[in-house]
């Protein structure tokens, strides 16, 4: 999978397009991707989202997408790296607070993108305007605290990804996301009887709402809750292999290795 490497801490793009020119891939940085006109559809880290007017969608570093244009698609696409948060902050107070803001709305964007309310969506279309104009400095920061505000508020609480009609898929994936560090209660039974779902049928139900399978769905999740504990916290990596269930740091430098194709010690490295 391609994967594009961006040097600059801060990058904002706005163009139209009757076609999506790039192939799927992923970024060493964040994007916030705001849609101001034109339909298609976003596959989005084994997600398929309709897309259209006021949608807009938070990627992280480990997440891989493309677009499909049905209908011209105006785009802004906001991209920046951790230490833009730190950096480009008028002041500590403020800088704190949109680190905090963004790593939450990001984290819980894997399995949500946020919804805008009709009134919030033209609200999101004048920060975004606004902030592309601005382009840089204090205000676009103050713009950019301001926006993630308006998806914080219509996140809500964790829910199935778009399209999915059955409440049992919400649970699911709770389930999942609460017990991601417990192999043992990320069984296909444990999982199935939590949900009210036949173990045998689980992985179908799984695989018809999310359009992923549920093994590689919990793998994908676990990878990347780890690379947020590394990338956020101060927690050494034994710390981080025995609270995500490993039985020793090799075990865990192993499946780390196999998932990102570098150790966690390379990864923690290469943010520094």
């Amino acid at each position: 999978m391609k994967r594009y490497i961006q040097h600059e801490d801060l990058k904002l793009s706005h163009f139209t397009a009757n076609e999506w020119e790039h192939p799927e891939h992923n970024h060493n940085h964040y994007e916030l991707i705001f849609i101001h006109a034109g339909s298609g559809r976003h596959f989005l880290s084994g997600f398929e989202y309709p897309y259209g007017p006021g949608d807009i969608f938070l990627l992280s570093p480990c997440d891989f997408h493309r677009f499909g244009i049905a209908e011209r698609t105006t785009f802004s696409i906001i991209k920046f790296h951790h230490s833009y948060l730190r950096s480009g902050a008028p002041d500590h107070v403020v800088g704190t607070e949109t680190s905090r803001l963004a790593e939450e709305l990001f984290l819980r964007a894997h399995s949500r993108q946020p919804p805008l309310s009709k009134p919030d969506a033209a609200r999101a279309a004048q920060l975004v305007t606004m902030m592309t104009e601005e382009k840089k400095g204090p205000l676009f920061f103050y713009l950019l605290h301001g926006l993630l505000a308006v998806v914080e508020r219509n996140m809500g609480e964790e829910a199935a990804p778009a399209g999915a009609g059955d409440t049992r898929i919400g649970t699911v994936i709770r389930y999942i996301h609460d017990h991601i560090a417990d192999s043992a209660a990320l069984r296909t039974g444990a999982i199935a009887a939590h949900a009210g779902i036949s173990a045998s049928y689980l992985g179908d139900f799984f695989r018809a709402h999310t359009g992923v399978t549920l093994r590689d769905y919990i793998q994908a999740y676990k990878q990347r809750q780890i690379e947020h504990r590394i990338r956020f916290s101060g927690a050494s990596l034994k710390e981080i292999a025995f609270a995500f269930g490993f039985r020793d740091q090799s075990h865990f430098s192993k499946y780390f290795q196999q998932q990102r194709g570098m150790s966690p010690g390379a990864y923690r490295e290469q943010l520094t």
